[in-house]
């Protein structure tokens, strides 16, 4: 008799959960659902959400190429134009714009994963037009893109302009699942956000599922100066109202010659964990990610590896504690 595949649910979209899911993509055994942040107001998925009307689309995007076997379909679905009205524009997004333009987004979703021979789920969080407000010190910035470029104040508190219901399929993944993995990104537009849209903090913090999270291994400036992978916890547990059983972090120094930035790392304090266990390991992928030309959204350049952090991650679900 075939072992039944350990169903795995995801929660992120931003280009942190690329590694993840590469990562989870190449072990059998697997029934991967990503549930997607649906936020997005900045660069090409800002405008096509602007001047077309239709959800925001790149994240959904990224997820379908991430878990895709390599193809020169995939290669030209990740070029970004450089010249002309596209300039800037992903060509992924533009196709899937048209597929879902065709039908619906779900459709437009299934038809461009039947393409990428993906196999794994990609829901969006929510259907509904979705717009994030960050409340902050005496300050309100209203969509995504102005968050992400904006220094918060504190004290910090994440909203929506109107409420969104969860997408059915994503409460029904939630459901099934035998493990939660909470992506690292941008903590608040592609993670946080996720528990705003009415159904999905209930779905999660009624589960008695595994619930892990993958921290950032730099913080980012502005949003993130200082915090600690405690903080981290903290924060997404403020949101979530339920205690992480784990967290993944990047426990090793990391080079000179990859932080040219001078990125502040996310390190773990000394102050007590409580119920979380802290899974340190050498996370940092060797491979620094360029910005693109032509892209107008500030990107990571460093992530996890792939490989290592699903490793990790599988080893503490499968009961090594060590």
């Amino acid at each position: 008799m075939n072992k039944p595949k350990k169903r795995i649910v995801i929660f992120g979209g931003g280009s942190g959960t690329r590694p993840l899911l590469e990562g989870l993509s190449r072990q059998d055994g697997l029934e991967i659902s990503v549930i997607v942040a649906m936020a997005d107001d900045g660069g090409s998925t800002g405008r096509l959400r602007r001047d077309l009307g239709i959800p925001p689309v790149g994240d959904i995007r990224s997820c379908l190429l991430s878990l895709a076997p390599g193809s020169d379909f995939k290669n030209a679905l990740m070029h970004r134009f450089s010249d002309g009205d596209l300039t800037g524009h992903n060509a992924g997004n533009i196709l899937l714009t048209a597929l879902a333009q065709s039908g619906d987004l779900e459709t437009g979703i299934d038809e461009l994963a039947h393409m990428l021979n993906v196999t794994a789920q990609v829901i969006p969080v929510t259907l509904d037009d979705m717009v994030i407000v960050m409340n902050h010190g005496d300050q309100r910035t209203v969509g995504e893109d102005l968050i992400s470029e904006t220094n918060l104040d504190k004290p910090r508190k994440l909203t929506l302009q109107k409420s969104a219901q969860a997408n059915k399929k994503a409460i029904e993944a939630i459901e099934k699942a035998d493990l939660i993995i909470l992506s690292a990104g941008s903590l608040y537009e592609s993670l946080i956000s996720h528990f705003l849209v009415d159904g999905i903090k209930k779905a999660v913090s009624s589960s008695s599922l595994p619930l892990i999270y993958n921290c950032n291994i730099t913080n980012k400036p502005g949003h993130t100066d200082g915090y600690t992978v405690q903080d981290f916890v903290h924060e997404i547990e403020s949101y979530l109202g339920k205690p992480l059983d784990a967290v993944t972090y990047h426990n090793k120094s990391i080079p000179e010659e990859m932080n040219p930035k001078k990125r502040e790392q996310v390190i773990v304090s000394s102050r007590e964990s409580g119920h979380t266990a802290y899974l340190g390991g050498d996370l940092l992928s060797n491979t620094r990610v360029e910005q693109q030309g032509h892209d107008a959204i500030k990107r990571a350049n460093l992530i996890h590896d792939p490989e290592a952090l699903v490793n990790l991650i599988l080893s503490y679900e499968a009961g090594d504690r060590s």
